[in-house]
């Protein structure tokens, strides 16, 4: 799946790609002023010329990839200073790797963000046993309705969750609207 062109009209604008998205186009969110925030999935291979580039509200770039992908060094703006403002958000334990890496060791701040895909690299497998099915549905629930694994979920982490299950076809519309009038 290629990413040619977003169009980012709202203020403080999060963008989670989904995960099958191979290729982020060249301009791909140029001039989205409104983006704080943007999920790169490890299924990214390539990212374009400008893609972030006048992106002037980015505050926070999370990538998955265990090894960074080569950009160009023209992907995001850099400031006056030549670093790029935004925070990037690694794997555990590749913080050195990001580091020493072009481009990428150009990020003014690079944090582990700890929120590791999947060892099935699926999102939405939850129990990690390679598939996405029921029983990650049944695990989803309880955490959401029940206050289960993790007591610190907020409505908007619940709602992701959501969907993430929605976009990955585990969960359809109509399931989806069911479960969130729930909140």
């Amino acid at each position: 799946m290629i990413l040619r062109k977003v169009s980012c009209k709202n203020r403080n604008e999060r963008r989670d790609l989904p995960d099958g998205i191979e290729q982020i186009c060249g301009s791909a969110f140029y001039y989205c002023s409104g983006l704080t925030s943007v999920t790169i999935p490890n299924s990214v291979t390539s990212i374009g010329n400008s893609a972030f580039c006048k992106c002037s509200s980015l505050e926070n770039v999370y990538v998955y990839w265990s090894k960074p992908i080569s950009v160009d060094t023209d992907v995001f703006d850099l400031n006056n200073s030549g670093y790029i403002v935004s925070n990037l958000y690694v794997p555990k334990g590749k913080i050195n790797i990001y580091k020493g890496a072009d481009v990428w060791n150009t990020f003014a701040n690079i944090e582990e963000h700890g929120d590791e895909p999947s060892p099935s690299g699926k999102k939405g497998d939850v129990n990690e046993d390679g598939v996405v099915d029921v029983a990650d549905i049944t695990s989803v629930a309880n955490i959401i309705l029940n206050g289960e694994a993790k007591e610190e979920y907020s409505i908007e982490d619940k709602i992701r969750m959501l969907e993430t299950m929605k976009n990955q076809n585990v969960l359809t519309e109509d399931e989806f609207q069911a479960i969130k009038e729930l909140f």
